[in-house]
């Protein structure tokens, strides 16, 4: 997401919206350092850049999973082994990937840390005031965004390493084989995961779990018409379509005893976010706790 004037009167072209044509992360940098400015005006790539007086960064990257696990995957890296039976954030593809975002923080000034986020507003509001040109995060931060009437704003596709990946992110809904009602079971989840039936939800909060609402041109005009509100111009090729055709497992949704591995994750993230560790280090230290939770891909 990112806020088009700012962009405009920089004199930078938009961001991408086709998965063919993403950024690089060094494309991603580069503009990121032209649209941060210190409170003089001085942009991350001048000298006289002062990085402890920034008014707006280039970029602002989330730093959950759910935002940085896409540039992991871009790098041929990921959670688990294939085989489920070894944690993998430690090895060179998604320890690169780690490092990365923290250097757009640490070294390059250009997306605020944890606590300099701490200070900003949301995603929607932050983009409107200027306090960002860019955001990652996710899609439902598009129903906010459209709310944002003075606010001109677009999406694109995300930066890449080695190749366009990306996920469905969202909750579970699980249907127990012990139940003694299986079939008003299975009646409810497929009505509820229907967006025929919830299509309000699905113009800006949600996206569609089901296949056919990503091909059918008749279901893709209910829930993402361009130039509806929280459907900026591209929205179909760098939200829709880039999803759907470069998806890979949520770790979320796929990884036994997720929650318990991601609290170790996290945590030892938080000292690589904040310099204190390299992303090698912090994810070496993580592999050692997580390993007694590592059982396996549910799917």
């Amino acid at each position: 997401m990112y806020n088009v004037d700012m962009f405009t009167e920089a004199g930078i072209e938009l961001p991408p919206t086709k998965a063919e044509d993403a950024w690089t992360y060094d494309e991603l940098l580069a503009i990121a350092q032209k649209l941060t400015k210190d409170r003089s005006g001085n942009d991350a790539t001048s000298p006289n850049f002062d990085p402890e007086n920034i008014q707006q960064f280039g970029i602002h990257y989330g730093l959950g999973w759910n935002c940085w696990y896409s540039l992991v995957l871009s790098n041929g890296g990921s959670y688990l082994s294939e085989d489920g039976t070894r944690f993998t954030l430690n090895e060179p593809e998604a320890v690169e990937a780690i490092q990365k975002i923290a250097d757009l923080i640490n070294v390059y000034h250009v997306s605020p840390s944890s606590a300099q986020a701490t200070t900003l507003p949301s995603n929607s509001v932050s983009l409107q005031t200027r306090r960002v040109a860019m955001a990652i995060n996710g899609s439902w931060t598009h129903a906010d965004l459209a709310q944002a009437e003075e606010l001109n704003w677009g999406v694109g596709v995300l930066p890449i390493l080695k190749e366009y990946k990306s996920y469905f992110h969202g909750g579970s809904l699980v249907i127990f084989k012990s139940t003694s009602n299986l079939e008003a079971s299975l009646k409810l989840h497929n009505w509820i995961i229907n967006p025929a039936n919830q299509l309000d939800l699905h113009r800006g909060l949600w996206i569609p779990q089901l296949a056919s609402w990503y091909t059918d041109p008749e279901k893709i005009e209910l829930w993402a018409k361009e130039g509806e509100p929280g459907r900026p111009v591209g929205f179909q090729d760098a939200v829709m379509r880039s999803t759907f055709e470069h998806s890979e497992p949520s770790p979320e949704n796929c990884i036994v005893n997720f929650a318990e591995i991601d609290a170790i994750v996290s945590a030892a993230l938080d000292n690589v976010w904040n310099g204190t560790m390299t992303a090698q280090q912090a994810m070496d230290e993580a592999a050692v706790k997580a390993e007694p939770f590592i059982a396996g891909w549910i799917y």
